[in-house]
């Protein structure tokens, strides 16, 4: 296996990438299978906007193979939609792993659409795709004032990239797939030997001090619960980073990927402090199996991330070549090493820009985790965890059991052993079982004393016609992987069940969740309010879709408007709302139709002054009203957004200084810093294409702050 195959992001082939993402969420049926939603036409785009079913997607059930690669592009570009949909809704809620999935997956689906195939409508709506799927954490990231502290790494370097102003070049480089083989002469030099390197170079520049910038304001609360974390992880991992003569400083990498966050699991599927895939796992010493995960183990994650850093650095001979490696991939860097002459990471322009602002993100978190205090942050208080005892372990161990056994509860166990991603131990195999202090005594006595019929927690199931082990399984709360691995089960043959056949099923105690990423994609989304939206003046489809957590997509699916970007006051729009939001009746001639739950505001439909309301912020009242954050703050003279007081009354200037940015324009438009033509069609409400054939412009071109570029009416 190449390791270019590392990270999901970074996959070696097409396909492999593919495989990967299906078999990582572990899809149930063999086909594109996607619960009741709005229906599909193979030769249209059109949708019947009347349903009244929501949009319910089980995202364990979707698989892309290659019976979904046959279907026709413009079935693929709705499942896309759908999910695009279904992942903003998620991300509203702040539920930011299911959200994850539901974006990687829309995104892998426009992979696989042939848009050099595609005309009018069908074009139209795949570039309208692309340019939310490259918006998608930009977005969230702009709407908001500060993050939550759990906010995914996603969304911290797309604060970051917003805070440097960085420019791509269209949608073609979001979904774009990297292929092909990359040089892993230097592994076995990792894996065998252990020279000491030298430090990390932290030198700031006008990146890293955006970055630092950005954690100050937007990012505070997610650094704060970094640092937070690291009172303990850091001294044990620098320690180990010492033994194998890393740099100390590299314990950062590990804050940027996962926060320090031992059971951290990305939309990619990378799990861990170090945020490892399984195959990279493998490759570096790291087992997982359906009970046990050695990536989310601390100790030997950091081994394993130590011989893949020192891999890099072996390598390139640089470390920030290293550290944007470990971001995007070996082959990526390599190209830019090639094409520039040079191995100087400041001058390459043309590296993913995720990965542009990973490298200055890590410097300036190392920077800042150092001496916080210099920051505006509390001094980290660094301290040795708490001594543990250890007992191996050789067959199945209910960790509710152990938990009673030395007196402690099931959570506290959890998460002395984080690498225990079930209720109990590997029924098959040996693990080493972390326990409070001085306990292991009493823990072998006790469990020397419980009878061997309950110890475990198993039925006997005899199996009855029609049954199958996903039936099964399902009757008893249970999973086939459950059933499989006990070793009772060994001589069963699963794919041909016999009627009167008896199976051992394992069973979860009563009122047990597991803390994983496919329980939290089986969480249906957060409920969707149905509502019909009358559009008004200054309106435009992005401005709709903020103001109701929603996507552009999402609306002209349910509206039919493939043919054209154009509304107008008065019209209706079909809008299923991932927010509460309070719809303010427009002008008495042109009342807004709501669903019968939905209450109205009796305020003016243009009203000048706004009465902040406690729990309301200046990001969910720009929403409310079409503005953007900036021109409250600069109507207001709000200089700390966090000041904001239940009772103030915030002007709502229609000035030009203080409108949206977002509002459509007509004429001329001078690129910003920060613009993509994707991000200057949403905000202008144009198409891509339309903005594209205004200027002349290519899907390749790529523009620079100061261009001028014409809005077409």
């Amino acid at each position: 296996m190449s390791l270019s195959e590392m990270k999901l992001h970074r996959p070696a082939s097409y396909m492999a990438a593919l495989a990967l993402l299906a078999l990582a969420l572990g899809c149930l049926n063999p086909k594109m299978s996607l619960t009741q939603t709005d229906s599909l036409s193979s030769d249209s785009l059109e949708t019947n906007a009347d349903s009244s079913s929501t949009s319910t997607i089980d995202l364990r059930n979707v698989a892309l193979d290659y019976d979904f690669f046959s279907l026709p592009d413009t079935v693929k570009l709705n499942e896309a939609a759908d999910l695009l949909e279904t992942a903003r809704n998620y991300q509203v809620n702040e539920q930011f792993v299911a959200a994850g999935y539901s974006f990687a997956l829309a995104r892998m689906m426009l992979t696989a659409v042939r848009a050099d195939s595609l005309t009018g409508e069908s074009l139209e709506f795949y570039n309208d795709l692309a340019a939310e799927v490259e918006g998608f954490y930009d977005d969230y990231v702009s709407r908001t004032v500060e993050l939550p502290a759990e906010a995914p790494a996603e969304a911290i370097i797309a604060g970051v990239e917003e805070a440097e102003g960085d420019t791509v070049t269209g949608p073609e480089d979001i979904i774009r797939i990297e292929k092909g083989e990359v040089d892993t002469t230097s592994l076995s030099q990792a894996l065998v030997y252990r020279p000491s390197l030298p430090n990390v170079p932290l030198e700031r520049n006008r990146q890293v001090n955006n970055a630092i910038k950005f954690f100050q304001g937007k990012g505070r609360k997610v650094f704060t619960r970094w640092l937070q974390r690291a009172e303990v992880i850091v001294p044990q991992m620098q320690a180990i980073l010492r033994e194998e003569g890393m740099p100390e400083e590299l314990v950062y990498v590990s804050m940027i990927e996962s926060g320090f966050n031992n059971t951290a699991y990305s939309y990619a599927h990378a799990s861990g402090p170090w945020q490892f895939i399984r195959s990279t796992g493998v490759i570096f010493g790291l087992e997982a199996s359906y009970w046990h995960d050695e990536r989310r183990d601390p100790a030997k994650a950091t081994r394993a991330a130590c011989r893949y850093l020192r891999k890099l650095y072996l390598q390139f001979g640089d470390w920030n070549l290293a550290i944007a490696s470990y971001n995007c991939g070996e082959r990526n860097v390599e190209r830019q090493v090639n094409r520039i002459g040079s191995k100087d990471f400041w001058k390459m322009s043309r590296l993913p820009r995720q990965t542009r602002n990973y490298v200055p993100t890590y410097i300036a978190a190392a920077i800042m985790a150092q001496k916080p205090e210099e920051f505006g942050f509390e001094k980290v208080n660094y301290r040795k965890p708490d001594p543990l005892d250890t007992v191996l372990v050789t067959e199945m161990v209910d960790l509710h059991i152990a938990a009673q056994l030395v007196g402690t509860d099931f959570q506290t166990l959890k998460q002395l052993n984080p690498a225990l991603i079930r209720w109990a131990t590997p029924p098959n195999d040996t693990t080493w079982l972390l326990l409070p202090d001085s306990t292991a005594d009493k823990f072998i006595t006790g469990w020397a004393n419980i009878p061997e019929d309950q110890k475990k927690r198993q039925t006997v199931h005899v199996v009855k016609k029609g049954e199958t082990l996903s039936s099964i399984a399902k009757k008893y709360g249970t999973t086939s992987a459950d059933i499989k691995s006990l070793a009772e089960n060994k001589k069963v043959k699963f794919k041909k069940l016999a009627v009167g056949q008896e199976i051992v099923i394992p069973y979860a105690p009563a009122g047990y969740a597991k803390a994983t990423v496919e329980e939290q994609i089986a969480q249906a989304p957060p409920k969707q309010e149905k509502i019909v939206y009358k559009v008004r003046r200054g309106d435009n489809l992005n401005s709709i879709a903020q103001k109701f957590g929603t996507t552009v997509s999402a609306i002209k699916k349910k509206n039919n408007l493939y043919k054209s970007n154009k509304i107008f006051p008065g019209q209706n729009l079909l809008i299923r709302s991932a927010r509460a939001v309070e719809v303010e009746p427009p002008e008495e001639d042109e009342p807004a139709v709501a669903a019968s739950s939905q209450k109205a505001d009796n305020s003016p439909a243009n009203p000048e002054t706004h009465k902040v309301k406690r729990g309301e912020t200046l990001s969910t009242i720009a929403a409310k009203y079409g503005l953007s954050v900036s021109a409250l703050q600069k109507a207001n003279k709000i200089s700390n957004p966090g000041s904001l007081k239940a009772g103030a009354v915030l002007k709502l200037s229609n000035d030009a200084d203080n409108q949206n940015d977002d509002a459509p324009q007509t004429g001329q438009y001078t690129v910003r810093k920060g613009d993509t033509i994707a991000k200057i069609a949403r905000n202008q409400g144009v198409s891509v294409s339309e903005l594209l054939k205004a200027n002349g412009l290519g899907k390749q071109s790529i523009i620079h702050p100061g261009d001028k570029l014409k809005i077409p009416k």
